[in-house]
């Protein structure tokens, strides 16, 4: 009876363990296949992008003034679906693999957060959104991916536009009180925000997640992987709210080490 049970016992285990490897192994061939085909989806995304940028600069001859917002508006599309194409590259290396890997240097914190309006000034400039945006001279750099933080950061205003309702989006940098960390904070006044949903939403999988009254909760892959990659980075995405419709995304990046803290005047972007 005895040797029954312990052969019982490790059959299951063995059943266990190869069930286990399977799994694994399907796991990483469906990683390495979703990683694939997110590559390949850029492709075209790069080539349609450089098209665009080639209108636009003249390269094919002069565009008539009409056409230029449709134009627009095309770049700063294709500009984010390059951006959720990255994400969810970064996502199947997380997920999947468990091998996603950050590469970090000194990034000028004004070329960051130039680069993200850059990306979401004319949506917000043709649909009447005010963008207030300012930073400190002598703020540090950071240290941080430079082609994921931008990312990062454009993702947050997007999601801003997004679920703004009244007034201006706010775009401020600033340095911790320690100084070890810069703080971007995007700041807009949406749809009232419980402390509880502002925590859930920042998980990776929320966007996934039933919700009985169909609204939407986030915008592009959602909140979840720009905090997962601010954290990879040394940092942090914490979301803010009164309850009352006043959110604030306080995204927390490393200060590069060789950086001084210098408090001074505020210069309009």
């Amino acid at each position: 009876m005895l040797a029954f049970a312990v052969g019982a016992i490790a059959g299951a285990a063995a059943a266990a363990g190869a069930a286990l490897w399977l799994y694994r192994r399907q796991q990483s061939t469906m990683g390495r296949f979703f990683s694939f085909a997110a590559h390949e989806i850029n492709t075209p995304i790069t080539a349609v992008n450089m098209t665009i940028l080639n209108l636009l600069s003249g390269v094919f001859g002069d565009v008539p003034p009409d056409q230029v917002q449709w134009i627009e508006m095309m770049r700063e599309q294709v500009v984010r679906l390059s951006g959720m194409v990255g994400e969810l590259r970064d996502i199947i290396h997380l997920s999947m693999h468990d091998d996603l890997l950050v590469h970090a240097e000194d990034v000028e914190v004004k070329e960051l957060v130039e680069t993200a309006l850059r990306a979401v000034r004319y949506g917000c400039a043709h649909s009447g959104v005010g963008i207030d945006a300012a930073i400190p001279e002598g703020l540090p750099a950071v240290h941080a991916d430079p082609d994921r933080l931008p990312r990062c950061l454009t993702s947050l205003l997007f999601h801003a536009r997004k679920f703004r309702t009244v007034g201006p989006l706010i775009v401020s940098a600033s340095p911790s009180e320690n100084g070890r960390f810069v703080e971007f904070v995007t700041e807009f006044h949406g749809p009232p925000l419980s402390e509880e949903e502002a925590r859930l939403s920042l998980d990776l999988y929320f966007p996934a997640q039933q919700r009985g009254d169909k609204s939407m909760t986030s915008t592009g892959l959602g909140l979840g992987i720009v905090r997962d990659l601010a954290r990879l980075q040394g940092g942090d995405l914490q979301q803010e709210t009164d309850g009352k419709g006043k959110v604030r995304l306080r995204l927390t990046v490393p200060a590069a080490k060789r950086a001084q803290v210098a408090p001074a005047a505020v210069k309009d972007l």
